[in-house]
């Protein structure tokens, strides 16, 4: 990392401390973003407001909105919504997100604002429950939000783009603009190996992304762990062949005892990775960064993952301002300066410098240390990282704006 990028960003902390500014009040869009909406004071048009962006979709009839609500989709296991299903406190951090259901048939469910999911089975179902939830909105409200399509383009749209049902494996593409297999899309657009599931692009069975690639899972392993690691389809990732483990992220044959320069941490911590007492912050990151360390939140006793601290092409990394834990927008975000694990007055949140929640960090399942602006979290055998060096770290990594936005506001 280059010293005079550090020394500009941090004079830059220490000119705009975050601590110091006030949070803006949200937007219209923000408020009600997940929700829908209807044009009370016109023909009870309805509308679908992005949990992200808080752009809203206009959706002029049932089949349309069950159209519409499945393009947002988001693949889901069974597991993961069981979970959401059971746990209330956890679907709320859902909340107006539509998960589809990838290890059955597709299946799509709309997460309400008050944590209770509805099953979206077919077009006439998702009109009444659209009506059952519908929030009434005034023109002028309305007017302050982004409109994607009203009904006249939503309109001209459907009458020059056939519908291409991700259910049957087709997408539309725009340069031929036909419906086409969505494998063979995949496969175009990010090379070999890519195949398409339900709505997305994923890697095929077998498979992993590695920098947006889809190597085979044995390729991956020896390249990133070294060649006594071999790849365990069952659980999606990586071991050690007997008689090795990991040390320092590489697959090592065992020893009585690994020795480091330097003193290192001990205790909790995994024998794969170690920290020396002469580490600064940004070299502990490096090294949860190159172990795909784990972010978890046990606030209120409710556990939560909060994303990865890893490649920007993974979709679970903090770094990834598209994904939902690298999102300054989604509620499951510590980016999110409004949300539960971002906000500066959140107990969940690591910017709260009072808090003694904060969230933890995890390698190879083992705790290391937290994430936090108090610096008495924690015991003798964890570290404290703050998550403003988190921000400079993706900032240095990446020379990306983004970073550099929300470490100032």
């Amino acid at each position: 990392m280059k010293t005079k990028i550090l020394l500009v960003l941090v004079s830059i902390l220490v000119i705009f401390p975050i601590t110091s500014i006030e949070a803006a009040p949200l937007s219209i869009g923000e408020r009600l973003k997940g929700r829908i909406l209807l044009q009370v004071e016109s023909k009870g048009e309805a509308y679908y407001v992005h949990p992200t962006t808080t752009e809203a979709y206009y959706m002029a009839n049932g089949e349309e909105a069950y159209n519409i609500m499945r393009d947002f989709g988001i693949g889901i296991t069974n597991n993961d919504l069981e979970k959401i299903k059971s746990n209330k406190s956890l679907a709320l951090k859902h909340k107006g997100k539509i998960f589809l259901q990838v290890e059955s048939k597709g299946e799509a469910y709309y997460v309400n604002n008050d944590g209770i999911l509805y099953y979206l089975k077919d077009g006439g179902e998702a009109y009444n429950i659209m009506r059952k939830l519908g929030l009434g909105i005034t023109n002028k409200d309305l007017g302050k939000i982004n409109i994607k399509a009203t009904q006249k383009d939503h309109v001209a749209a459907k009458e020059s783009t056939p519908y291409c049902n991700p259910l049957d494996g087709l997408i539309y593409d725009t340069e031929v603009k036909l419906c086409v297999s969505g494998d063979s899309a995949c496969e175009k657009k990010f090379g070999l190996n890519w195949i398409f599931s339900v709505n997305q692009c994923v890697c095929k069975p077998g498979t992993l992304n590695f920098d947006g690639t889809c190597q085979s899972g044995d390729d991956y392993c020896k390249k990133t762990y070294g060649e006594n690691s071999y790849y365990i389809s069952s659980s999606n990732e990586c071991s050690c062949n007997s008689g090795y483990s990991f040390v320092n992220s590489i697959c090592t044959k065992n020893q009585e005892s690994i020795s480091g320069g330097g003193s290192s941490y001990s205790g909790g911590i995994s024998s794969s990775f170690y920290v020396k007492s002469s580490d600064s912050e940004l070299d502990i990151i490096d090294k949860l960064f190159k172990n795909d360390a784990k972010i978890i939140s046990s606030c209120d006793d409710d556990v939560v993952f909060l994303g990865t601290i890893s490649s920007k092409y993974n979709s679970d990394s903090i770094f990834n301002k598209y994904g939902d834990y690298g999102s300054k927008y989604d509620s499951g975000s510590m980016w999110n300066k409004y949300g539960d694990y971002g906000g500066k007055y959140s107990s969940c949140s690591p910017f709260n410098k009072y808090s003694s929640d904060a969230p933890s960090i995890y390698v190879d399942k083992k705790l290391v240390g937290y994430i936090s602006l108090n610096k008495y979290v924690g015991s003798r055998d964890t570290f404290i990282i703050s998550p403003n060096s988190l921000l400079l770290f993706g900032y240095s990594e990446y020379d990306n704006d983004y970073f550099l936005d929300l470490m100032i506001n």
